[in-house]
């Protein structure tokens, strides 16, 4: 694989990247996302988990925590899908020049 393919395969995950930040954004302003997963899976299970996570009763204290889990993790991966994306924005830029500077080259 030349430097050439090599940069061509690193643009086009990093636009992947760009492209799902971007999708993520567009569904954060959305009234469905905001009322079935911000307002429905995150607050409203956390709010019914939470007094549940230190009952004596094992299996629903599990529950809960295990709903607990589940809210951070998703929260964790739309974090993630952000800062991916701006990372890949800015590296897009760099590949694009890097590219630019092999074409030259040749």
């Amino acid at each position: 694989m030349t430097d050439l393919d090599q940069i061509q395969l690193e643009l086009a995950e990093a636009e992947k990247a760009v492209k799902r930040r971007d999708l993520a954004l567009k569904m954060f302003k959305s009234y469905a996302y905001k009322e079935v997963i911000e307002r429905g899976f995150m607050e409203d299970n956390l709010i019914n988990a939470a007094p549940l996570a230190s009952s004596p009763n094992e299996a629903a204290s599990k529950g809960a925590v295990n709903v607990c889990i589940a809210v951070g993790s998703l929260q964790s991966y739309l974090n993630a899908v952000l800062r991916q994306g701006d990372a890949a924005e800015h590296a897009i830029t760099e590949h694009k020049a890097a590219q630019l500077g092999i074409v030259n080259e040749e």
